[in-house]
């Protein structure tokens, strides 16, 4: 009991100290006497926005990925190292990102004075004020906010949606920007500029950074926590779905969930195709996600976690000279999931070793069967020419009653590859002219076409899907 009652008194006290430290704002004479500065010190050391205190490391000690109720060692902290505390939960402190690390002897915590917390929020907003901790805006207040710090992408393999989150860096989804070159950012007052490349990214987590060609002179987003969110929140997206610009839209916090260790937000806020890499807003006007993905017909939708992001967090700091990006991707003409044109029989088996079982192969194609396709059974032939892959069939082995039956799976499939691919199709035609129904999707320098039919064929209607070259 004694124990219980010493960890309930922390808690309390912590957040006590947390709030009444956060919640205070600097007002405009306090922040005159820093004018002009562009960083605080504590200690030797900047105090960055947002940081609560700082752990320095008294003996080597584990750093634990932090997942719901799943507690993970990833590495071993050093002897005499000192890392930056954002959050904490009880008997751990974070360092960002989801990793914590045990609140004990082997490690020293120090908090920095509200003077110097207050000092940070004035130089983060010039104009001496700063938004009280327990404030709430209203959904117009939000957009008014951070409007301006939504963008529009736009590459040769298609769009998306970033959020500036310093002057020269834009976060948005790892598959926004994966080989899609010469991209570009507009902003919603017209300015576009051109993306000089990518500068960190994680296929896993869907995230990247790409740095701006030039800096702007737009202040970034606040990023929040989602530690500081719960289920019920009112939350606010903006992005540009089918290219329209800063679309936005509201809902709620539906649930909290992780999937391969990454954290999600599930959402009610609709999220549509061209989304994606949008910015997720909590009533503070702060970002806690980056939207990604949602499940056609549903208000199922998802945002990847911004505390995911806070590894890279020392980006935010470096000066637009210095920021490096990685060298350019080879182009690559995609056809399914993860195929590209010119593929190797033998890499093709590779790729597809977990999902299928290999029927048949001869000197022209592979096939592929025991797979499934949207949870549907299919068999899957991979083309080749001149023992390069060139084009991928899908075909759907199921029934369909009648025509009525056979445009209502053509509707969900259709759903389904405009969400994932972030697009809709070119050209539909479902007058079921010469008895067939299609969908068709063209292909670019990066992507290949791609065409969804239901026909009939030997007396039945079949559905199948096309994954080709165009040009």
């Amino acid at each position: 009991m004694r124990k219980v009652l010493l960890a309930l008194l922390f808690l309390l006290s912590s957040t006590f100290f947390f709030n009444t430290g956060q919640a205070a704002a600097a007002d405009a004479s306090f922040c005159a006497q820093f004018k002009g500065q562009s960083k605080i010190f504590w200690n030797g050391v900047e105090l960055k926005p947002g940081q609560i205190g700082r752990l320095t490391v008294l003996q080597n000690t584990t750093l634990y990925k932090v997942s719901g109720e799943q507690k993970t060692a990833s590495k071993t902290l050093k002897k005499g190292e000192f890392y930056r505390i954002y959050a904490f939960k009880p008997g751990m402190l974070s360092v960002g990102g989801g990793y914590y690390v045990n609140r004990d002897a082997k490690v020293k915590y120090e908090t920095p004075s509200k003077a110097k917390l207050d000092a940070v929020k004035c130089i983060s907003n010039p104009t001496g004020t700063t938004t009280p901790k327990d404030k709430t805006l209203t959904v117009p207040e939000i957009v008014s906010l951070n409007d301006d710090k939504v963008v529009l992408l736009n590459g040769i393999a298609g769009q998306g949606s970033g959020v500036l989150i310093s002057k020269s860096l834009i976060l948005t989804n790892e598959h926004v920007v994966s080989h899609n070159p010469n991209m570009t950012a507009l902003f919603i007052n017209g300015q576009e500029i051109d993306i000089e490349g990518v500068v960190v990214k994680d296929t896993k987590k869907d995230l990247a950074i790409v740095k701006l060609a030039t800096p702007v002179s737009i202040k970034p987003v606040t990023m929040g926590t989602v530690n500081s969110s719960k289920k019920g929140d009112t939350v606010v997206a903006i992005g540009s779905p089918i290219g329209l610009q800063n679309t936005v839209s509201q809902g709620l916090i539906s649930s909290f969930r992780s999937e391969d260790g990454v954290s999600l937000i599930q959402t009610s806020a609709s999220i549509s195709f061209g989304s994606s890499g949008g910015g997720l807003f909590n009533t503070k006007g702060e970002l806690i996600g980056i939207t990604t993905a949602g499940i056609f017909g549903t208000s199922l939708n998802f945002a990847i976690s911004i505390d995911e992001s806070f590894v890279w967090k020392k980006y935010l700091a470096t000066e637009h000279k210095s920021i490096k990006v990685l060298p350019k991707e080879t182009l690559k003409v995609y056809l399914n999931d993860d195929m590209y044109v010119g593929m190797t029989k033998e890499q093709v088996k590779q790729a597809n070793l977990d999902f299928g079982n290999l029927a048949e192969e001869t000197a022209d194609y592979l096939v592929f069967d025991e797979i499934s396709y949207y949870d549907y059974p299919v068999i899957e032939v991979y083309n080749f020419k001149n023992g390069k892959l060139e084009s991928v069939a899908v075909l759907f082995l199921i029934e369909f009653e009648d025509n009525a039956d056979g445009k209502a799976f053509f509707d969900e499939i259709k759903g389904y590859i405009e969400e994932d691919w972030d697009e809709a199709a070119d050209r539909e035609d479902t007058n079921w002219d010469d008895n067939m129904i299609e969908a068709t999707w063209n292909g670019d320098d990066r992507a290949s076409a791609m065409s969804l039919v239901v026909l009939p064929k030997d007396g039945q209607l079949v559905a199948s899907l096309i994954f080709h070259v165009e040009k």
